[in-house]
């Protein structure tokens, strides 16, 4: 695809509700941590949330997981994506069913088309007994 879209960001959530008469798309329980009870992780289950600009005809999109210490894919799945012209926004919306996380660390999920990054994430997933200190709101834990 020529050329490469924008981003106008990269949100993770538990679900993406798409409003059925404006068809406007909701992020609801956008998070930047996630505890779970052991390692490696049961499946988890999560939403990923971007809007896409700028591009044009078809392509490919993929989502990419990796743990950020050791650069190990953790995730990845392909979807076709298709632009009808530059100047039409398209939001895109991936439903995560299956991750594992293999042990407490920071992971960095990506959105490519055709192999150019376009846009990124990284949250930190802990082990949920653990007091937590300076991660704020958004934590979730399944």
């Amino acid at each position: 695809m020529v050329p490469t879209p924008t981003a106008l960001g990269l949100t993770i959530c538990e679900q993406v509700i798409v409003d059925r008469h404006s068809r406007n798309p909701s992020p609801i329980n956008i998070f930047l941590g996630m505890g779970v009870e052991r390692f490696p992780s049961d499946p988890q289950r999560f939403s990923v949330f971007a809007t896409l600009t700028d591009g044009q005809g078809a392509g490919t999109l993929e989502l990419v997981g990796i743990r950020l210490d050791t650069d190990n894919k953790v995730y990845h799945q392909r979807f076709p994506i298709t632009f009808p012209d530059r100047g039409t926004l398209v939001n895109i919306s991936i439903r995560v069913r299956t991750v594992r996380f293999p042990a407490p660390a920071w992971y960095e999920f990506s959105l490519l088309v055709d192999g150019a990054p376009v846009a990124r994430r990284r949250f930190r997933v802990y082990q949920s007994q653990q007091t937590q200190t300076g991660e704020g709101n958004g934590e979730i834990t399944s």
